[in-house]
């Protein structure tokens, strides 16, 4: 276990005997337990640099749906593209995290506590948890789905992040 340690935390010039040290082999060791078990998951995890890019105006326009959608007083289809938003912003921690603080701010409007409580966990589950690869994939961001539940992407959002993912600009 010394050598294994020793190993994990030497690449990062870490010294594997300080409380910083073993706190990145647990981390590590964790990362590779909840290992992704599809292509599609590992993609998710090892994003290219130009997918916020990318992805930020179809989330954006998700949002701007969601906003439209409360002004007419429509909360279901608002929460809707709220969670298409998150869906497609979950790969960034920046859009994952605003997506749940929206999420939160909607439990409030509808007096919505478990919603509410859910959505405080889950702002600081993607604020911290997003850059280092726990991201569900397919995964709507409600309390109604456990937060780590990998869901299928419909096939409009799959394209979208198909086009996202790639190098070339998708609007």
């Amino acid at each position: 276990m010394r050598n294994m340690r020793h190993g994990i935390t030497h690449f990062a010039k870490i010294d594997p005997d300080t409380a910083l040290g073993r706190l990145l082999f647990l981390m590590t060791v964790l990362f590779l337990l909840v290992k992704p078990t599809t292509k599609q998951n590992l993609r998710s995890i090892f994003m290219p640099k130009h997918f916020y890019k990318n992805i930020k105006p179809f989330v954006e326009q998700e949002l701007i749906l969601a906003k439209q959608a409360r002004k007419q007083s429509d909360f279901n289809v608002e929460f809707t593209h709220l969670e298409n938003a998150h869906v497609l912003g979950q790969a960034s921690t920046l859009l994952h995290t605003k997506v749940h603080i929206l999420m939160l701010f909607w439990a409030v409007r509808q007096v919505n506590i478990k919603e509410g409580l859910g959505q405080v966990m889950r702002i600081v589950g993607a604020a911290t948890k997003t850059a280092i690869g726990f991201i569900p994939s397919g995964n709507t961001g409600g309390t109604n789905v456990s937060p780590f539940k990998v869901l299928a992407v419909s096939p409009k959002l799959a394209s979208i992040l198909a086009k996202a993912r790639s190098s070339t600009q998708t609007h």
